[in-house]
């Protein structure tokens, strides 16, 4: 849209630059009218819902604007854009800041806008190419279809709805202690966590561990793998590798939140007695006076 509309406004409606800001305007109606009105649309409606309507809306209001004879037939159709551009941009941020914990937030919101805005500088001289070559009603009428078919991309991969998520810091497994003085930048670190396991409860436990997969990642973990020891079925290792001892400090002191508490907990609940933790670090790594092996996940 924001590479095509001078041409729009150019050479499919014939205004001067009163009348192509005119059209800013009207995008900035349908934008302040989402600004109100989301808030009651959330109410009613998931994000998934808001993203995919948006995207509905959006393709068919775009392309339209190469079929209108005048300025006024433009105005609402701009409005439309407006309000689902906002809409989706909104929506999407909103999700972001409440699945982030407060850690991670401000970095991945960054890499957010770096690609939500990057794209559209790249794609806007390809876009350019595609006026040149097919003519600028082809090129909005392919656009607007690909905005549309957007929507199936968002009934594949939906917008989860996060407001339910408890992202509050929880130091929740104490401090690492280890027989060793590691550098801070010794790495990678694996932490193995042995669990006994009744039969009984193999199948709940193995669901709950994928889904604590997940926060073991987030925190910062590269790689996760859960097996089950050959000698003794019923015990099941746990490994992740972390970068740095620096980095599994981090997951011990402001990585983990309420929500990965409760993952973890509902994953230990099916096993026998207490999870049995190590560290292992690499070969060179100093040894110090021998000290307790800490007994809790982490």
């Amino acid at each position: 849209m924001w590479a095509l509309l001078p041409l729009i406004a150019s050479r499919q409606l014939g205004v001067a630059a009163d009348g192509y800001g005119l059209l800013f305007a009207a995008l900035g109606a349908g934008a302040v009218a989402a600004a109100f009105s989301l808030g009651r649309v959330r109410q009613y409606l998931s994000s998934d819902a808001v993203v995919v309507l948006a995207a509905a809306t959006f393709g068919p209001a775009f392309a339209g604007l190469v079929l209108v004879p005048n300025l006024m037939a433009a105005v609402p159709l701009l409005i439309v854009c407006g309000y689902a551009w906002t809409a989706t941009v909104s929506t999407v941020i909103s999700e972001l800041q409440l699945f982030l914990p407060s850690w991670v937030r401000a970095r991945a919101i960054a890499i957010y806008l770096m690609v939500f805005l990057g794209s559209q500088a790249a794609a806007a001289p390809v876009w350019g190419l595609v006026t040149s070559a097919a003519g600028l009603r082809a090129a909005v009428l392919a656009a607007g279809a690909l905005v549309t078919a957007g929507v199936v991309g968002c009934l594949l991969w939906r917008v989860p709805d996060n407001q339910y998520l408890d992202r509050t810091p929880a130091a929740y497994w104490g401090p690492a202690e280890i027989g060793l003085d590691p550098d801070l930048d010794a790495g990678p670190v694996l932490v193995t966590i042995e669990c006994d396991v009744a039969d009984t409860d193999e199948a709940e436990y193995l669901a709950a561990m994928q889904r604590l997969r997940g926060s073991r990642l987030r925190s910062g973990a590269t790689r996760w793998e859960l097996y089950r020891v050959g000698e003794h079925p019923h015990v099941f290792l746990e490994q992740f590798q972390v970068p740095s001892w620096r980095e599994h400090l981090r997951q011990h002191d402001g990585r983990l939140t309420t929500e990965d508490a409760a993952l973890e907990e509902a994953a230990f609940a099916h096993i026998i007695g207490h999870p049995r933790t190590r560290h292992c670090l690499p070969a060179t790594t100093v040894r110090t006076a021998a000290q307790p092996p800490q007994q809790t996940a982490g």
